[in-house]
């Protein structure tokens, strides 16, 4: 499936990620790495939560918690 040209990345990135099979295999690709950078790691789970709309803190506190996880 190729990415729409008119969006931008991210919002196709979070799209996808709403299927619970392609978050799973998003963060398990991640997680199979050899020498997983831990601010990938702090990405992509901010993505998954943001995809799956759990995230129900405020944008400070996403932001404060993000900067954590880096």
């Amino acid at each position: 499936m190729n990415a729409p040209t008119s969006d931008s990345y991210h919002d196709y990135l979070v799209e996808s990620l709403r299927d619970p099979e392609e978050a799973a295999a998003y963060i398990e690709a991640i997680l199979e790495e050899n020498d997983p950078e831990p601010e990938l790691l702090g990405k992509a789970l901010g993505n998954v939560a943001e995809a799956l709309g759990k995230s129900s803190a405020s944008s400070e506190a996403t932001n404060v918690h993000q900067q954590q996880l880096e």
